[in-house]
């Protein structure tokens, strides 16, 4: 995930950082231990040294296969993209994108009840947020 280089609002990556943070506890099993496996490679291949490289490898969750190959090559922003693709298609009506009433942009969580981007703020309506994310896969306040 890239932030744009002007600190500008982004909705894609706006939207995919909201759903990694809040969402990612419905990924597959598979893709949770791709996501472990694919950062200790990757820091294994940054290691300041072999034996740094051979630890990280040798921790628990490590495996290396096609995928884990196939992630590290490529780097992580483009498997955090496919998964969070996969949860809007397959939560589509379990996840809710909260956003701002002002600006509608998207803000922190979906039971965050002020806006990051322009100040504005709607805490009286904290027990209406709190419920629509326990209606949704969001996990329970």
């Amino acid at each position: 995930m890239q932030r744009a280089m002007n600190g500008e609002y982004e909705e894609g990556y706006e939207l995919r950082r909201y759903v990694w943070r809040n969402y990612k506890h419905a990924l597959t099993e598979r893709e949770k231990a791709l996501h472990h496996a694919s950062i200790l490679e990757l820091k294994a291949r940054r290691a300041p040294s072999e034996s740094s490289a051979h630890n990280l490898r040798n921790m628990q969750g490590y495996f290396f296969d096609a995928d884990v190959a196939a992630i590290a090559e490529s780097g992580l922003g483009a498997f955090v993209q496919q998964c969070c693709d996969r949860l809007l298609r397959d939560y589509s009506d379990r996840i809710h994108i909260n956003r701002c009433e002002r600006c509608n942009r998207i803000v922190a969580s979906p039971i965050a009840c002020a806006c990051l981007w322009c100040g504005h703020h709607w805490y009286e309506r904290r027990p209406e947020m709190v419920a629509r994310a326990a209606s949704s896969i969001y996990p329970k306040p």
